[in-house]
């Protein structure tokens, strides 16, 4: 299941760019960080998207997908994401893509869209 939920906005100054800090009621987002890590996209299909308390939320404004428990807040892309920057890529005449970590992607979940967008 995936919810489409944005930070909300300070309704007494009306500011789009004066953000209530609630982690109830934001997914994670504008938190204070502690650390970090990586692991695979496999590892991450398989253990969090939607998994183990982990729901997956999707950020409009910036087309990606986060996943968040109540406590930790995962940020990746996915399939969707991926295809979405790879519409922009070709609407805007732009020469390719690149992936941070190949390695990340052993099995082309995340490569193989974008070579199906790029070559349509």
């Amino acid at each position: 299941m995936t919810s489409e939920k944005k930070p909300k906005v300070n309704e007494e100054t009306d500011n789009p760019h004066e953000i209530i800090y609630l982690t109830s009621d934001n997914n994670g987002l504008y938190q204070s960080f502690n650390g970090g890590t990586s692991f695979s996209y496999a590892k991450l299909d398989s253990e969090y998207i939607n998994k183990n308390g982990f729901e997956r939320y999707w950020l409009e404004e910036t087309e990606v997908p986060i996943l968040y428990d109540g406590n930790t807040f995962i940020s990746y892309d996915d399939k969707e994401s991926i295809v979405k920057k790879t519409e922009f890529l070709k609407a805007n005449g732009l020469g390719g893509a690149i992936m941070w970590e190949l390695s990340q992607d052993p099995k082309g979940a995340l490569l193989n869209p974008i070579y199906e967008e790029l070559n349509r």
